[in-house]
């Protein structure tokens, strides 16, 4: 569990959070985390990356599209995504920590 001090912050003042899930996993299968960190961050913006056009195909393009695919995928979404224009954090789980971290050292436009 997160604990935070009485302040009393305005959601401006949380960056936003880009979360990926891992191998066999999809983007539903992280909405208890985002639950929490909404709860915990009231306001704050949360980018859950989804592989494809829905859970299905978020599921099986994170065992069979080719890594480069996938990051080349999410670079686009999340350049594309304004609300991250002015940086964000990032949490990924099992391949998704691994992706992420690749994906912050080889999309040209993330800040």
């Amino acid at each position: 569990m997160l604990w935070f001090s009485s302040l009393i912050l305005t959601s401006s003042a949380y960056l936003p959070i880009v979360l990926w899930h891992g191998t066999n996993d999809n983007a539903a299968d992280l909405e208890p985390v985002v639950k929490r960190l909404k709860a915990a961050l009231p306001g704050v913006y949360i980018h859950n990356l989804m592989i494809g056009e829905n859970n299905n195909a978020d599921e099986r393009n994170s065992i069979l599209m080719d890594p480069h695919k996938q990051l080349a995928y999410a670079c686009h979404n999340l350049t594309h995504d304004p609300l991250l224009s002015r940086g964000f954090h990032a949490l990924g789980f099992s391949q998704g920590g691994l992706f992420i971290r690749t994906l912050l050292q080889s999309c040209p436009n993330l800040t």
